[in-house]
């Protein structure tokens, strides 16, 4: 079943409410689809679960399904982080599934300061088609995405200019993920060798064709402390802190 949320202009338009999408994540009972049409979403005010977040996605199963990630946009406007995918107590028997969105200029603090992009914790994820963007972790880790205990297939995204302390890109931390043909880019992860683009704290990790991208200025492109496996793309050996 196909839900359009919202009939706005292209990129250009501004000012769309993000609140209207997570009212319609809210009140979805599981397995729709919700067809996110072109515009920049900005939050306004807090998500229905009372979250810094702009989306809150709990224990569901459900796809977000965006026009493109040069068209649909999610945008923390660099002042909250920006989705939220959870299950409270055990691991989620759903799944969660994006494709074709931009998720960009999330900010995150304090105790919700992981993952200022994407927060993904004791979920099932599937994420494909999309740009994460100038999103900053701060002191924590995971600037674009953060998955702990969880599962994800990410395929063809781009992970931009994201900034954490542990990794600006990636943070991966007791959790299991498949990276298929993604490009990291200009990431960085503030103390030096702890993953400007990924860091793996247990994963497992297996990645496979992923673009070598410009790495930030601080720490070794990928830091590892948990099974990482497949192709070894653009980093070699001499890339990984441990």
């Amino acid at each position: 079943m196909g839900i359009a949320l919202l009939v706005v202009g292209r990129v250009a338009a501004e000012n769309v409410k993000i609140e209207d999408l997570d009212v319609a994540i809210t009140a979805a009972s599981g397995g729709e689809e919700l067809a996110v049409s072109a515009g920049t979403y900005t939050k306004t005010m807090e998500s229905s679960a009372g979250s810094t977040r702009g989306i809150y996605i709990e224990g569901k199963t459900m796809s977000i399904v965006g026009e493109g990630s040069d068209l649909s946009i999610l945008d923390g406007g660099s002042d909250h982080g920006v989705v939220y995918v959870g299950n409270v107590g055990y691991m989620s028997s759903g799944k969660v599934v994006f494709d074709g969105l931009a998720i960009r200029n999330g900010k995150s603090y304090g105790g919700d300061g992981f993952g200022s992009g994407m927060y993904i914790v004791r979920s099932d994820v599937e994420i494909s088609n999309m740009l994460f963007e100038n999103n900053d972790a701060g002191g924590n880790t995971g600037g674009g995405v953060y998955l702990g205990v969880s599962t994800m297939l990410m395929e063809r995204c781009i992970l931009r200019s994201n900034t954490a302390n542990y990794g600006g890109g990636l943070s991966v931390n007791s959790g299991v993920a498949t990276l298929i043909g993604n490009t990291f880019e200009s990431n960085t992860a503030i103390s030096t060798g702890y993953g400007d683009d990924i860091h793996n704290n247990y994963g497992p990790v297996t990645v496979h064709g992923c673009g070598t991208g410009t790495y930030g200025t601080k720490g070794a492109a990928l830091d590892t402390n948990g099974a990482f496996e497949g192709e070894p793309f653009s980093y070699s050996c001499s890339a990984c802190e441990r």
